[in-house]
């Protein structure tokens, strides 16, 4: 991991992205909903591949799902002990949440019906749910690949389905 660039203002990410092209931007802060948002869409208009982790103190959900809607792939606390982990994770395709941001986005999912996990689970190969288990711990697809002993393509099939089935 390389830190290609800092700055103070939140307003200067857009820049930085476009002129160092990074795969993950962090951002730490406690500013306002709006300055954030802006910044996170910004960034992602300038180098659509580029994937943001959010680090801040707000893990209410109005404010989680503002973030996430505007296109945060890792959300985590300032307490969280491994941001390393969180930007492998993101870096890697899949999405990291601290443990009190993801119990807001799963009360928020409940509370909007969800899925029946069960049935979920029941579609999935046993290579599928090893997967999925993967990911929800964040672990990188090659961490996963690495410890299931799968192949990219495999991996990418896997995760091809998990999707899918969750969009069904």
């Amino acid at each position: 991991m390389v830190v290609a660039g800092t700055s103070a203002r939140l307003g200067d990410a857009a820049g930085l992205a476009r002129q160092l092209a990074p795969h993950v931007v962090v951002l730490a802060t406690a500013s306002r909903d709006q300055v954030v948002v802006a910044s996170i869409r910004t960034s992602r208009a300038v180098s659509p591949a580029l994937t943001v982790v959010l680090v801040a103190p707000r893990a209410d959900e109005p404010y989680v799902r503002m973030m996430l809607e505007a296109g945060a792939r890792g959300y985590v606390t300032p307490d969280d002990p491994d941001l390393g982990r969180v930007v492998r994770a993101v870096a890697a395709g899949g999405a990291y949440f601290s443990p009190d941001v993801a119990r807001v986005i799963r009360r928020g999912y409940l509370r909007r019906g969800g899925v029946s996990v069960h049935a979920l689970l029941g579609s999935l190969t046993d290579a599928e749910r090893a997967v999925l288990r993967g990911l929800v711990h964040g672990q990188t697809t090659g961490e996963i690949g690495a410890q299931l002993r799968l192949s990219r393509s495999a991996l990418d099939a896997c995760r091809r389905h998990i999707v899918e089935t969750l969009a069904s």
